[in-house]
């Protein structure tokens, strides 16, 4: 049995923000064998739910580590920001956020300074008063990356730059792609040599790196391919897929 671990955006959808019929047989017919299914993003509960139940995935990974549920959506770990650090956070974030490009992915939702520029259902929040809850992570539109990492240092955080750089995202240092993988593997007593991973940004690196197989795709950003040596073709030409076929056995 492996787990099929796998990012969403740019690693798996199409430039559509779609699974091919192509890549949906596959992985269901992999599933079918034995193999276990689990999505891996950045992505909050919401905007990746729909995914969830298409694939009707064994277990999803989401907010960059800080959440994980089951197939019925079930929360089996979760990793979040007190509300006194992501208030102070939030205060300082506001005056370095290009056009109020400020997000808090808390415990019951998507709290956004400017939801016309969000992706995705979410609510209007200024953050001149504090949110006080909880949050998975805290997302900023921001290029200044050095005062962002003085940030996370001050607060004990992980900041973690993405999407081609103009933005970055924080979260518990605890709550990163790979570390969901292991606290994944810790509760369901799976074991890391099983474990088949599919990336393309800065953030899927370390669980590149460290899992059984770590294999991104050919439009994956330049940093991810300078060290990735397993290679596949483009998300956008069912890039995961092709290489199961070609490098996993269905029933090993």
């Amino acid at each position: 049995m492996k787990y099929i671990i796998f990012d969403l955006d740019d690693t798996l959808l199409n430039k559509e923000k779609q699974i091919t019929s192509f890549t949906f047989d596959v992985l269901k017919r992999y599933q079918a064998h034995g193999h276990k299914l689990v999505i891996n993003t950045a992505r909050n509960l919401q905007t990746t739910s729909h995914i969830i139940d298409e694939l009707q995935c064994d277990y999803t990974i989401l907010n960059g580590g800080s959440l994980i549920v089951d197939r019925d959506k079930k929360v089996i770990y979760e990793c979040t920001i007190d509300e006194s650090t992501s208030d102070s956070l939030l205060q300082e974030l506001k005056e370095l956020a290009i056009n109020k490009g400020l997000r808090a992915e808390s415990v019951d939702g998507l709290y956004s300074w400017n939801v016309d520029r969000t992706p995705g259902p979410s609510i209007h929040f200024d953050f001149n008063n504090p949110l006080n809850k909880k949050c998975y992570k805290i997302l900023i539109g921001c290029r200044e990356h050095g005062k962002l990492t003085e940030l996370a240092d001050k607060y004990g955080l992980l900041y973690t730059p993405y999407y081609k750089g103009d933005w970055g995202r924080f979260t518990r240092i605890e709550a990163t792609k790979w570390l969901g993988v292991t606290s994944l593997l810790d509760i369901i007593n799976g074991d890391v040599k099983d474990t088949i991973t599919f990336g393309d940004d800065i953030g899927d690196i370390e669980m590149l790196q460290n899992a059984g197989i770590g294999v991104c795709v050919s439009n994956s950003q330049p940093s991810v391919l300078a060290v990735i040596k397993n290679v596949t073709s483009a998300s956008y030409e069912d890039g995961v897929a092709k290489y199961l076929l070609e490098n996993v056995s269905l029933d090993s």
